[in-house]
């Protein structure tokens, strides 16, 4: 595999490591919901990892990491007062949803052919 092929990833996983900053460097700590919208991003890392480059799902990363950047919405709104610092976090799982849908699929199963009978072992 290329660097090319996570690169979706590490999108997520910069959003992830910026919503941390951002909630250390506010004031220190951080807060429950702050820690409930890292643990969220975190877990949408390891999503947007897993689910495959397929032809026939290409939008499969993109949806992953709009419904993480939900969830965290969710969190700063539902579970907690919004703060300026659990806004900017769920303002940042909003842009990595983006730069995953910006960024091209490679790698995986891209190069098989299309279809969900191919997929992998296609030769």
């Amino acid at each position: 595999m290329t660097p090319k092929a996570y690169v979706k990833t590490i999108a997520q996983f910069v959003a992830t490591i910026l919503a941390a900053l951002v909630a250390m460097f506010h004031d220190g700590i951080a807060m429950r919901t702050e820690w409930y919208n890292i643990a969220i991003l975190a877990a949408g890392t390891a999503l947007v990892f897993f689910v495959p480059n397929h032809p026939s799902y290409q939008y499969a990363k993109t949806i992953s990491s709009f419904i993480i950047a939900m969830l965290t919405a969710a969190s700063t709104l539902i579970i907690g007062v919004p703060t300026w610092t659990t806004l900017a976090q769920t303002l940042l799982a909003g842009l990595a949803a983006v730069g995953v849908y910006a960024f091209p699929n490679t790698g995986d199963m891209l190069g098989t052919g299309g279809g969900s009978t191919k997929g992998a072992h296609a030769k």
